[in-house]
């Protein structure tokens, strides 16, 4: 059954994470010793826990993990679903994209992504320690907490 090309977009993205992860480690071998911190978030695997944790989730505000805040995109193949995002061409929006996780078809909501920033960091500061962890379930509703993800982002005021 056709699920909005989720399946062929994971596909994509595990195969492009495959050859970067390959690229960025023949790259980190050729780094000189001491030039700093080499880092590779894994961005797949960073949301494969935050949807399987419904603590996170829910820290975050999110109540749908399964449908998009964007609705009526073309889906019949993946090159229509990114030529129907990339126009917007769409029925419309969701009232509260902040309850849900993906905004369209393909990319994570604004919660998702600020989370995501705030993780890259915590990455780099384990690695600058010689960490080799990613941040654990606690740890990233820490971060929601610390950094008030689960809130609305203030938004300019336009008069």
């Amino acid at each position: 059954a056709w699920n909005g090309g989720r399946d062929a977009a994971q596909a994509l993205v595990v195969r492009y994470n495959q050859l970067f992860a390959e690229r960025t480690t023949a790259w980190a071998a050729q780094t000189p010793p001491g030039s700093g911190v080499f880092v590779v978030g894994d961005i797949g695997g960073f949301v494969e826990a935050t949807l399987g944790s419904t603590a996170i989730t829910g820290a975050l505000g999110i109540a749908s993990t399964t449908s998009a805040c964007v609705t009526g995109l073309d889906t019949g193949s993946l090159g229509a679903l990114v030529r129907s995002a990339a126009s917007l061409d769409c029925d419309g929006t969701c009232d509260d994209p902040s309850t849900h996780y993906f905004f369209d078809a393909l990319h994570p909501g604004e919660h998702v992504h600020r989370l995501f920033g705030y993780y890259s960091q915590e990455l780099i500061e384990a690695a600058r320690a010689n960490a080799t962890d990613s941040p654990s379930e606690a740890e990233v509703i820490a971060l929601v907490e610390k950094y008030k993800l689960g809130t609305p982002v203030p938004r300019p005021v336009h008069t």
